[in-house]
């Protein structure tokens, strides 16, 4: 008697299960693969430093300033000299340098009346002015800032070649105040206290 075992069926049924198995891992495979060629990128860079530092504008009086030496007994006709030392501290050069003064909430008539009150000529010395006292000279060269009225609206009032419009440049100026001779009889013992005021503006951009 010949028994007859055949396995073919169940050989099918593993071969099938095997194909199976070897698609889904060749898949996964590939996937794995296309994750990788995703983030898979060469990179370069390069960093360099660039440092801008700001400058600054200011003007200072840290010299001789012969302004707080107070003037009495002031007649007309006559004239007050007074000697300020003005500086341009900063490290920009100023595109523009105006001069203002003021003498508080209610100036007198002295003050404010342009034409038979007190009038100011500002002239700049390119070195120290000499002599112990009034009138002064200018050993140098002598360059007239200002002419006109002291009553100077702020700023209004545009100080012509000054070296402090430069960057570490000097002004000796010298203020000459005078009362003239048309000052009216109402003008006896007034006083007044005049604030000057010199406003800087940065000059205009260039190319760094």
């Amino acid at each position: 008697m010949t028994t007859t075992i055949s396995t073919t069926g169940k050989t099918d049924g593993a071969d099938k299960i095997r194909k199976v198995a070897l698609s889904i891992a060749a898949a996964a495979f590939a996937v794995a693969l296309i994750g990788v060629g995703a983030y898979a990128e060469w990179s370069t860079s390069v960093s360099k430093s660039q440092t801008v530092t700001a400058g600054n504008v200011d003007l200072t009086a840290p010299g001789t300033n012969q302004l707080t030496v107070a003037a009495t007994g002031v007649a007309p006709g006559d004239t007050i000299q007074r000697q300020l030392d003005l500086v341009n501290s900063g490290s920009v050069d100023l595109g523009s340098v105006t001069l203002g003064s003021g003498a508080g909430a209610s100036p007198p008539t002295i003050f404010t009346d342009t034409t038979d009150g007190l009038q100011l000529g500002l002239t700049s010395c390119d070195q120290a002015w000499t002599g112990a006292s009034a009138p002064y000279t200018c050993a140098g060269t002598a360059t007239p800032v200002y002419s006109g009225p002291a009553s100077i609206s702020p700023a209004s009032e545009e100080a012509a070649d000054l070296a402090s419009a430069t960057a570490g440049g000097t002004d000796y100026l010298l203020f000459e105040l005078t009362l003239p001779t048309t000052a009216p009889d109402t003008m006896e013992g007034q006083s007044v206290t005049i604030d000057y005021t010199f406003t800087g503006l940065s000059r205009t951009g260039t190319q760094k």
